[in-house]
């Protein structure tokens, strides 16, 4: 994740510079870049652009159906199970 004081001139900036990294080019609005945070960085120190970045996102609910996958189909079952209500009827209750 990279955080801006300003992010949409930051995306042009980004988009301009390395389009010739551009994934889709059929599609120009699909915004996919074969770039790393490495090379995002070299950018901003040249450019004395501030970006914060932050390498390790949280990801809560991905590493925790990570952990559960690695915990077989029974942690699975068991843990789709609870999520669905009883009866229809109970999706209406206050």
């Amino acid at each position: 994740m990279a955080y801006s004081e300003n992010a949409p001139e930051l995306e042009s900036k980004l988009h301009n510079h390395f389009s010739e990294k551009r994934l889709n080019l059929v599609n120009l609005r699909k915004e996919f870049f074969e770039v790393t945070i490495d090379e995002i960085e070299k950018w901003a120190e040249a450019n004395k652009t501030p970006i914060t970045f932050t390498k390790v996102a949280e990801a809560r609910e991905y590493r925790e159906t990570h952990q559960i996958r690695k915990q077989g189909k029974k942690a699975i079952s068991k843990a789709t199970t609870k999520e669905i209500p009883a009866s229809i009827e109970s999706l209406f209750d206050e």
